[in-house]
């Protein structure tokens, strides 16, 4: 958009009666402000994104601790029937139940493993668009890394060893681990209420850069009228170039709106 501003300028020049220098400075003013108003919109994309972003990870989380809760009613039902026994010594069907529990548990313990990897691509994602919410990222990982992490290996291994009562308590701990978790992730994605508001500003900005589009086109086309030999051709085009850049940009913040609004929502 420098470019052609710069090229607006050149043309814009003192050989330039003051009338039509005024109609290209009030067409660079437009589109100096479109650039702004872009920008902006940019800024509104990447709160939706980092919201959209939260929510998921939160509902991943939520549904982690879901499981685990689950599991635990599975392996307090169970542990009556396997209590001071070996594993391996246990009727078929027994050992059956237990290794599917194992299974379980280590299935959650992969989904944390997944999760941790999501929070470090978040917490990268935003280092540059949301230093706060890249802090966070960083201590709920560390979180996930230490407490949940520990206690998923300690739930499963007292699994593998047949000490179903002794594991019930842990397993309770890791989902409450996970819940904490999930609640602040939920906290910082504030929920669809706010994609909406953003939602709703975007349109508002949609609706005055359509304005000043107009406002560039129509000034554009004045000045074709009374500087046909000062390289308006050229100018014409780097200008309707910057704006169709814009109005493209525009329309794919507008498509984002919709997926981030499922992925935040309830």
């Amino acid at each position: 958009m420098t470019r052609a501003s710069k090229e607006l300028g050149e043309a814009g020049e003192s050989k330039e009666p003051p009338r039509r220098r005024e109609k290209l400075e009030l067409a660079r003013c437009d589109e100096a402000e479109a650039a702004e108003r872009l920008r902006s919109l940019c800024d509104l994309l990447e709160r939706v994104k980092s919201a959209a972003l939260r929510g998921a990870l939160g509902k991943t989380a939520a549904r982690l601790a879901e499981r685990q809760r689950k599991l635990r009613a599975r392996t307090l039902r169970l542990a009556p029937k396997t209590a001071g026994q070996n594993l391996k010594q246990l009727p078929r069907k027994l050992r059956k139940a237990v290794e599917g529990l194992i299974g379980r548990e280590a299935a959650i313990q992969a989904g944390i493993r997944g999760l941790e990897a999501a929070v470090a691509e978040a917490e990268q994602a935003m280092a540059f668009s949301d230093p706060a919410g890249a802090e966070e990222m960083r201590r709920i990982l560390e979180e996930l890394r230490t407490d949940a992490a520990g206690e998923a290996e300690k739930a499963l291994s007292m699994l593998k060893g047949n000490v179903l009562f002794s594991s019930a308590p842990v397993q309770e701990g890791l989902a409450s681990i996970l819940e904490g978790i999930a609640g602040k992730l939920s906290a910082g994605a504030g929920g669809a209420k706010a994609v909406e508001q953003i939602a709703t500003t975007l349109k508002e900005f949609i609706k005055r850069q359509s304005a000043i589009v107009s406002q560039i086109q129509g000034r554009l086309a004045e000045k074709s009228d009374v500087c046909k030999r000062q390289r308006t051709s050229e100018d014409q085009r780097l200008l309707h170039s910057d704006v169709r850049e814009q109005a493209a940009a525009i329309a794919s913040l507008a498509r984002e709106i919709p997926r981030f609004r499922s992925e935040t929502a309830a």
